[in-house]
């Protein structure tokens, strides 16, 4: 479920205007120039920060040409309204390999703003970044809450503001800035496919005739053109299950301390039940079968618990990270298909050239995504079977308790003694039985889009090795460029 209405729940208060703000120029109160929601710009620095590549969206956006931008710093577009604890909190999550989006307020040359949802990917020499216009409820919120991270900064310190923007999270349900982060993007993508679905503009149909009037360059790129919107297409809709799945219900369903006492209160139960059942020697007879086919049936339900509980609480480990790349394989794809058909030329080889990066990179990662989602796939799968093997021992356990009730009620005695025993059980099986339904629901349906999303991952991976390998062949291009 998003927490998009919750973050607005957070009491941030209002930031005083100082008189050196109230003195800033005209331009600072004004957005720079036009950032369409259709468009993405992009950067790429090494492990110091200087840019090394940066394409046309970018130079427009930020006012500095490109001759500018390459080999300077990416501060080069820092402005002095974000905080410096949210930079301290990124470089921490890259240094660590994580790939990481957040918000951020950048400057551009002439000193404009402008806001963005800046997706950044770690690379072994450096890092990748993809911009994007913010359209969620939660921009309004940071927008807010900078504001004051940078007060407690300048009055108290960096630590101090990092220390605040986790309490925050924390008040809006947030365990950690990942969580956040995947909230984030769901919704800000779930909007942006909102917007792409309403202008979409339609496929250029090329037929074989066409092709006869074209060169061998401008037919590639049609098909690459082509397959990439189909591709974006595809994984749109997977996306947008990801945003309605309910799977992170099971968060609220399955309480591993809750469960983990029923269990151990199944264990005394049937143990006690045995024991009872023993001191009525002859009369208890029946009763005492019943009372080892629970106990049985009990420490198989207990060893399958166990497996079931730890192939979950890894599922809901891995659960974030699949989201998040999902997520990061839409923007990859998008920037691809926006950049293809919006700023090839008649130089097809000089395009291409060019922006060889941008293929190099996206491949690199949806060769990455392409194994954590099989990974996932294989312990969603694992989960499933737990919880249905779960399930058919508390169907065991029904029935057992089924069989003592009609044996326990053979005399007054036996029901007395035998009757609390049967209760427990009956509030045992319907204790667990309808949360793990539910769960076997959600994990199943999950299950089924990521069966979805696998080939998906898998086509563009094939997809971009063959451009890769057209640039190569037909653009005669530098092999050691693509490698």
């Amino acid at each position: 479920m998003s927490n998009q209405n919750t973050l607005l729940k957070l009491n941030v208060p209002r930031a005083r205007i100082t008189e050196e703000q109230k003195n800033e120029s005209d331009l600072l109160q004004s957005e720079a120039a036009d950032f369409s929601v259709k468009e993405m710009f992009v950067s790429r620095t090494d492990k110091r920060g200087i840019i090394s590549e940066c394409n046309s969206v970018f130079e427009r956006i930020s006012e500095f040409s490109k001759d500018e931008l390459i080999s300077s710093p990416h501060n080069i577009i820092r402005h002095s309204d974000m905080p410096k604890c949210i930079f301290k909190l990124v470089w921490t999550r890259l240094k660590n390999n994580l790939n990481t989006a957040g918000f951020v307020k950048n400057k551009s040359k002439t000193g404009k703003y402008y806001w963005v949802l800046a997706n950044f990917y770690v690379e072994d020499d450096g890092l990748f970044s993809i911009r994007v216009k913010p359209l969620s409820s939660h921009f309004e919120i940071i927008k807010s809450l900078y504001i004051e991270l940078i007060k407690i900064e300048e009055t108290k310190s960096v630590e101090k503001s990092s220390e605040y923007l986790m309490e925050c999270l924390q008040k809006l349900g947030f365990a950690n800035y990942d969580q956040f982060m995947s909230t984030v993007l769901k919704d800000e993508l779930e909007l942006r496919l909102a917007s792409r679905a309403l202008n979409k503009s339609k496929l250029i149909s090329v037929h074989s005739t066409d092709f006869q009037k074209m060169n061998l360059e401008l037919k590639n790129v049609e098909l690459i053109k082509s397959n990439l919107e189909k591709s974006l297409d595809s994984i749109s809709e997977v996306v947008r299950g990801i945003t309605k799945s309910r799977v992170k219900e099971i968060q609220d369903i399955f309480n591993t301390d809750t469960f983990g006492r029923v269990c151990n209160r199944l264990e005394v139960l049937s143990v006690n039940m045995c024991i009872t059942a023993n001191k009525m020697a002859n009369e208890g007879a029946a009763l005492y079968v019943v009372a080892n086919t629970f106990q049985a049936t009990t420490q198989k339900f207990l060893k399958v618990f166990n497996e079931f509980k730890k192939s979950l609480e890894n599922f809901k480990t891995q659960l974030q990270k699949s989201e998040n790349d999902l997520c990061q394989a839409y923007f990859l794809n998008e920037m691809l298909h926006f950049t293809v058909k919006n700023e090839v030329g008649n130089d097809v080889s000089d395009f291409f050239l060019n922006n060889l990066y941008l293929f190099k990179t996206a491949r690199f990662y949806f060769c990455d995504i392409k194994k954590t989602q099989s990974d996932f796939i294989k312990n969603l799968h694992l989960t499933i079977r737990h919880s249905k093997i779960l399930f058919q021992n508390l169907v065991r356990i029904e029935l057992i308790k089924t069989g003592g009730k009609i044996e326990g009620s053979r005399s007054d005695e036996l029901t007395r003694l035998f009757g609390p025993f049967i209760d427990e059980m009956d509030r045992f099986v319907e204790e667990f039985k309808t949360p793990t339904e539910k769960i076997i629901n959600l994990l199943s349906n999950h299950y089924e889009l990521m069966q979805k999303a696998i080939p998906l991952i898998s086509n563009m991976d094939f997809l971009l090795n063959e451009t890769l390998t057209y640039l190569v062949t037909d653009n005669n291009l530098n092999e050691k460029n693509v490698a």
